[in-house]
């Protein structure tokens, strides 16, 4: 018991150092705001400690020490990571300078993106090509199409002349494009279609699984799912069989699980081919979170991921488990259960969201509003439309005018703003737009650039607002 005591006073502290570090990260960055404002007509924060500045309405880069890295000078500005920076000139070309104010020694771009692993993408004159993170390694652009790094790994599919191959972390052709098409690298395998069949190959391009199959799904927990044609079965990566092809489905495997069809009848294996749960039900969703959808006789319930009943299957719909919880509809009205079966939302809301951010959008009489994880109304559906939490805020709509609410539900911004950013970082900084005007707040409402009078946080209307 003691030992819990402990481990619940050490979370606790953990949790109050890491509100308190952000306190005080915001804190020193509206210091450093106010010393800006000095200089510029508007300091927006962005990634890390950088500030997008503006002048005159042109924009340029500040560093942590205020530090003018990037004169104000062009008419967009886009900080790409903590190396790169994208600037459009007056005419509209993109380039791509270093944080030091660098360029890199490249043409002008017509689009750039950055994708989840930070890699740059780039578009000239209809062919793509990439950036490292750093620079290090470029890729001029010349194929048609470029799928950029997923998910960490470390191949790129890159498609010319309609044929696909990949590209490795150096940028180096390391699979020349060939396929009809490639998925991605998935446990050491890639899924590719040659004249219209389907095998794998590995990292060096070896044919591993021969490209004979109808179907051939990525690689997860060990196991390739194939089809010939109107059967499945299961394939090691080493090409054999780990189960017959005899399955009239085998969905997706997730949490270790597939679900899988077999006469009319459905329920899931593992990555071995044992029955975990039997084929006894008319349909299944995939496994999440330890909990299983079936349904029978046109109604829904959940099982556990060994079987057990945790709702019964009477309910009109049951979406997949998220975030510990599931959404229900019985008759005409959803509510929300934790995967153990209790109620966390009874049955009153027309719809109910996915949680985002700790928060979920709720719907009743064509009106919006939000639950929380615990089920509590932090604000009752007045809205005409609400966003999905970011960063600690919400953004609802009143008509096509915005504003924002904290995690209490307080309207820290009323409904008056055309357009509303939310920025990330710990200080939880908002760019807020009416008409051609730019100010940022701060978390609680307070102007910190671009302020016209008072930069107190506005008085709050209590409307909406379930007190706790």
């Amino acid at each position: 018991m003691m030992k819990i005591k402990l481990f619940n006073v050490f979370i606790f502290a953990f949790i109050f150092a890491l509100i308190g570090n952000n306190i005080a990260f915001a804190q020193t960055q509206e210091i450093k705001i106010e010393e800006l404002n000095k200089r510029y007509d508007l300091v927006m924060p962005i990634r890390g400690d950088w500030y997008e500045v503006e002048r005159n309405g042109l924009y340029g880069l500040v560093d942590r020490d205020l530090r003018e890295v990037i004169a104000p000078n062009y008419v967009k500005l886009r900080l790409l990571n903590n190396n790169l920076v994208q600037i459009s000139d007056k005419s509209n070309k993109i380039s791509i300078l270093r944080t030091n104010g660098t360029p890199l020694q490249l043409p002008a771009f017509e689009e750039v993106y950055v994708d989840k692993s930070g890699w740059i993408g780039i578009r000239q004159a209809e062919k793509w090509g990439s950036i490292s993170p750093t620079a290090n390694h470029i890729l001029a652009p010349k194929y048609n199409n470029l799928i950029s790094f997923e998910q960490g790994g470390s191949m790129a599919r890159v498609e010319i002349g309609g044929v696909w191959g990949f590209v490795d972390t150096t940028l180096t052709e390391v699979v020349p494009p060939q396929y009809r098409f490639v998925q991605p690298f998935s446990e050491g395998l890639a899924v590719v279609n040659k004249d219209g069949r389907m095998g794998a190959i590995n990292e060096k391009g070896t044919v591993v699984i021969p490209i004979s199959y109808d179907e051939v799904s990525e690689c997860r927990f060990g196991v390739m799912r194939v089809r010939e044609v109107r059967k499945y079965g299961l394939l090691s990566p080493e090409n054999k069989l780990v189960i017959p092809i005899e399955y009239d489905k085998i969905y997706p495997f997730s949490e270790g699980v597939a679900a899988v069809e077999l006469n009319k009848g459905c329920g899931f294996i593992d990555a071995t081919g044992k029955v975990t749960i039997p084929l006894n039900y008319d349909n299944t969703k995939e496994m999440t979170d330890g909990c299983a959808v079936i349904a029978r006789n046109g109604r829904w319930g959940l099982l556990s991921s060994t079987g057990a009943e945790l709702l019964p299957v009477i309910y009109q719909k049951i979406l997949a488990a998220q975030s510990g919880l599931v959404r229900v509809r019985k008759d005409a009205f959803w509510g929300r259960f934790d995967k153990n079966g209790n109620t966390n939302v009874r049955f009153r809301y027309q719809f109910i969201d996915i949680m985002v951010d700790g928060f979920a959008q709720v719907q009743l009489n064509g009106k919006f509003g939000y639950v929380n994880e615990r089920g509590d109304a932090i604000c009752e559906p007045i809205y005409d439309k609400v966003e999905h939490f970011h960063n600690g805020l919400g953004m609802v709509f009143k008509g096509d005018k915005c504003g924002l609410l904290d995690v209490k539900g307080k309207e820290i911004l009323t409904c008056e703003f055309d357009a509303i950013t939310i920025l990330d970082g710990a200080s939880g900084f908002c760019i807020a737009e009416k008409g051609t005007r730019k100010t940022i707040y701060d978390r609680t409402g307070k102007c910190v650039s671009g302020c016209v009078g008072s930069s107190e946080p506005i008085k709050n209307k209590k409307e909406g607002v379930t007190e706790e």
